[in-house]
């Protein structure tokens, strides 16, 4: 190519043949693309500069020969890419990439759409398999559901039977009354006494005398009252723990609350504080008095007290402790005689 003697770069990238690597066919359009061109255009100046008037005009010729010359070199380089671009369309190593990225982004695509189409057909698989599921527990649940449906009027059905049977069987003794068996009595064991019990009951009672079947009522009915009587302590004791077990956790959250000690120091320095006092004659004096008021006072409480227990007739020895105060401490002996008052 004529254009690789204009070329600032050397050497110039070869264009191979069909088996070049396609990096280095690579390499040599980027070569063109990125072209760059050491001419001049030195022969299309439109002005010479020999010709010039003044160093100003020349100046100005350069100028407009400058801007010829970078007008040619925008032509030139349009061309060059225009070429390159022609040669990269036709190149069949660009067009055999191209196909083979095409064919890997289709495959690509392809798998996308199994990989979906699998993830929504599992999807469906599995609303399926668990709408049926759902379908077979409930199912199972309408039967078990139905089945103790029927357990249980078999047993109400039983349970009416053995009691009409009861009120049979003890006919006789309600009749009776020298036992004083009432029908409410009747109806109130019957009331109280399941199926396995009345029908205990019933085979123990027939084929009886009358007295018997009296004496197996009456221990039915002690029986009844002694169980009613058991639940009514046995729910008591039960209310009694429930109080005992609220009141414990109620202290034990309340013990288990953190002391709030943010204060405790001001609290201890407060205590230790001292209360001033100012000494003076006048508040010598008025401590002097009122000691003497507090002693004549306790001294006359004592005598009140020993003239009372005089009177009485009853003669008090209060022990003397080990460390008692001498007659010449008079502050002392008040200080005792208002702790025995």
């Amino acid at each position: 190519m004529r254009n690789r003697r204009w070329s600032v770069m050397q050497p110039i990238p070869s264009l191979g043949d069909h088996t070049t690597p396609i990096e280095d066919v690579d390499k040599f359009y980027n070569f063109w693309y990125n072209f760059k061109s050491w001419r001049e255009f030195s022969d299309d100046d439109e002005y010479d500069l020999e010709q010039a008037e003044s160093p100003e005009h020349k100046r100005w010729m350069e100028r407009q020969n400058a801007k010829l010359h970078e007008k040619a070199k925008k032509v030139e380089y349009a061309r060059v890419h225009t070429l390159v671009d022609n040669v990269y369309k036709k190149d069949p190593r660009i067009q055999m990439r191209k196909e083979e990225h095409k064919a890997e982004k289709q495959r690509r695509k392809e798998a996308k759409y199994l990989t979906k189409k699998l993830q929504e057909e599992e999807a469906t698989r599995a609303a399926e398999e668990e709408r049926i599921r759902k379908e077979e527990e409930s199912k199972k649940a309408a039967e078990a559901a139905q089945h103790q449906k029927k357990l249980k009027e078999k047993e109400r059905k039983l349970l009416r039977k053995e009691k009409t049977r009861l009120r049979t069987i003890a006919a006789p003794v309600v009749a009776d009354s020298h036992f004083g068996m009432s029908k409410e009595d009747v109806e109130s064991t019957c009331a109280s006494l399941d199926m396995e019990q009345l029908k205990k009951l019933c085979v123990g009672m027939d084929g009886k005398d009358a007295a018997e079947k009296a004496r197996l009522m009456s221990n039915a009915l002690r029986n009844e009252s002694s169980s009613k009587e058991e639940k009514k302590i046995e729910a008591m004791v039960w209310n009694v723990l429930l109080q005992i077990l609220t009141l414990h956790e109620g202290t034990k959250s309340v013990l288990l609350q953190k002391p709030d000690s943010s204060k405790s120091f001001d609290s201890f320095l407060e205590k230790r504080k001292q209360a001033q006092s100012i000494a003076s004659p006048l508040s010598t004096r008025d401590e002097i008095s009122s000691s003497t008021d507090g002693a004549g006072t306790a001294s006359s409480k004592v005598a009140q007290l020993a003239s009372s227990q005089t009177a009485n007739g009853k003669a008090v020895a209060d022990p003397v402790p080990d460390e008692a105060p001498s007659v010449a401490d008079p502050d002392a002996w008040t200080e005792a005689l208002y702790s025995k008052l």
